[in-house]
């Protein structure tokens, strides 16, 4: 029993995401994806909540600024946000980590999580992207 334990919380313990950081750099992306400010250290954010999907895939993460990253916790983006990470993943389907994708995925993902109980509706403090 132990030793099925352990695999289980080894399989949902927390990888680091510089490896992430690096493509998602790389692939273009240098702003924070939610108050477009420019970023000195940026953070990789898990769109939907790793709370919920507790699974690494590029097309689930966006660069955060510090302070949006903090800020939106474990909730979920306001669709307006959505729709950005959409077009965004439909222009890097041509990248290898992206063979998993599926819009409809993403967008069934994003819904069941709001659907168990994941706050929604999250906007940066400034309310609106500069």
């Amino acid at each position: 029993m132990e030793k099925i334990l352990t695999k289980v919380e080894l399989v949902s313990a927390r990888q680091s995401l510089s490896e992430f950081q690096l493509l998602l750099k790389q692939y273009g992306e240098e702003r924070c994806f939610y108050c477009n400010n420019a970023v000195k250290k940026s953070h990789v954010d898990h769109f939907v909540p790793w709370s919920y999907v507790q699974n690494d895939v590029l097309w689930n993460f966006v660069l955060a600024c510090s302070s949006c990253n903090s800020s939106k916790s474990n909730r979920i983006a306001h669709t307006e946000y959505l729709g950005e990470l959409v077009a965004r993943n439909s222009r890097w389907l041509a990248y290898d980590q992206m063979e998993t994708y599926s819009e409809k995925k993403l967008v069934h993902m994003y819904d069941y999580a709001i659907q168990n109980g994941f706050l929604g509706d999250w906007r940066p403090r400034e309310g609106k992207r500069a």
